[in-house]
């Protein structure tokens, strides 16, 4: 699956392109958050904020949009 089409499927509320970002993008995610955070916090606090954030895309999906280029 390509970025494009999970983008598109999770506004239109995909389960499966949510699983997508999570497996696509966590490392990302986690590296962000421990980098802001992670030596006040341990990795299952940070692994708690990586869930977070990815259930705020899925709460706010259709407000996501693409940048074409």
């Amino acid at each position: 699956m390509t970025e494009a089409t999970a983008l598109r499927e999770l506004k239109r509320g995909s389960e499966t392109s949510l699983i997508w970002f999570i497996d696509a993008y966590t490392p990302y995610v986690t590296a962000i958050i421990h980098g802001i955070i992670g030596e006040h916090m341990d990795m299952a606090d940070v692994e708690e904020v990586a869930s977070d954030v990815f259930y705020s895309l899925w709460e706010n999906a259709r407000k996501v949009y693409s940048v074409k280029g």
